[in-house]
């Protein structure tokens, strides 16, 4: 059942809320619609055509389409993609409401990607699985996402080394196992390795090794909250060679030892 999107006095469908996962060689094709289709890529890079124009999009990019347009996307690279999309259908009156989110033609870069990736997950959820309790947050989170569109565009322009930096972080989310340097990820950024760390620590407020660390830590507490892995085997899981190092690590930045989270 479509939800109602309400803000003085004008109001908006909200028909659809979902997360596609694409394997390579992503291609995708829209004929005009009769609602405003609101799409952030998750993961993936590609080119997005509507109307006639063409932009690239990377893990970040946002665009809202209004209605009536023909859309046109297909993958440059990558080995999947991932997107957001929301459908939001609106009468005569309810238009009024998404008319500031339109004012610049094109798509943003969100800054602060990581938050966004977060909310989009949990609203896809919520949409589907819990449709009347979570009807509260779906309608903010997607107010929360348009309002993103205006405060980006508002920005001046992101710099390119910053849209790689939010690639590495989103792939040191998916997989925190693996091997990461400094000097390698900075590299691929273009950065020399202290301009890599001070643009990295700005978006999301710790250095790269400290955010690699909450990452496995965070992984390992759910771990060892949800499964029957030994701390041996989910060391080993998380890229530690040594099991005492893991341990010791924890304990400095958790408190406890891995044990004591399932006491």
């Amino acid at each position: 059942m479509p939800l109602t999107l309400c803000h003085s006095g004008k109001h908006a469908e909200i028909l659809l809320v979902a997360i596609y996962e694409h394997a390579s060689g992503w291609e995708w094709q829209r004929e005009p619609t009769d609602h405003f289709n609101l799409w952030l890529a998750l993961e993936g890079q590609g080119i997005m055509e509507c109307d006639g124009r063409a932009w690239p999009f990377a893990a970040g990019t946002m665009f809202l389409f209004p209605p009536g347009m023909r859309m046109r996307g297909h993958q440059t690279g990558g080995i999947r993609m991932i997107n957001f999309t929301a459908h939001i259908r609106t009468d005569t009156m309810g238009a009024g409401l998404m008319a500031p989110f339109l004012r610049q033609e094109g798509p943003v870069q969100l800054r602060h990607f990581i938050w966004a990736s977060h909310l989009c997950r949990y609203l896809s959820e919520a949409f589907f699985l819990r449709p009347t309790e979570g009807r509260d947050l779906v309608l903010s989170g997607l107010e929360l996402l348009l309002q993103s569109l205006v405060y980006e565009k508002a920005q001046s322009p992101i710099d390119p080394a910053d849209t790689v930096l939010i690639q590495i972080v989103e792939r040191i989310r998916r997989n925190p196992a693996a091997a990461y340097s400094v000097a390698e990820m900075a590299a691929s950024a273009r950065l020399s390795a202290a301009q890599f760390t001070r643009r990295f620590k700005a978006v999301t407020r710790l250095t790269p090794n400290r955010f690699l660390i909450e990452e496995r830590l965070g992984r390992a507490e759910s771990y060892l909250r949800e499964t029957d892995m030994s701390v041996q085997e989910i060391a080993n899981r998380l890229g530690y060679r040594d099991v005492y190092f893991f341990s010791r690590q924890f304990r400095r930045f958790r408190g406890v030892s891995p044990t004591a989270v399932r006491q």
